[in-house]
């Protein structure tokens, strides 16, 4: 089996570089993990998504563009069996 079979597929999708750099350098310390792409918005992600049917999508909730619920909603129809964690920071419930 390939490292790539072995691997889980992950798409990090977040408006700010700096956040998706970080979650990047951190999942490369594991080499069960495969970054297939990053995205700074929502259509983008869904666009990634569609290309890529990663295994987990780690998205923000709050991006520019269609947003993280809306971005939830085309991804989900572009890649049905990608699981997706939201990963946000905010005061709000």
């Amino acid at each position: 089996m390939t490292l790539a079979r072995m691997s889980t597929s992950i798409l990090i999708a977040d408006d700010h570089a700096v956040v998706r750099e970080g979650i990047r350098g951190l999942l490369r310390l594991d080499p069960r993990f495969l970054i297939v792409g990053e995205a700074g918005d929502g259509e983008a992600a869904a666009e990634l998504a569609r290309e890529h049917a990663p295994d987990v999508v780690l998205l923000d909730l709050m991006m520019p563009g269609i947003g993280g619920v809306a971005a939830t909603r085309a991804i989900k129809a572009a890649s049905p069996r990608s699981h997706i964690m939201i990963l946000t920071s905010s005061n709000d419930d």
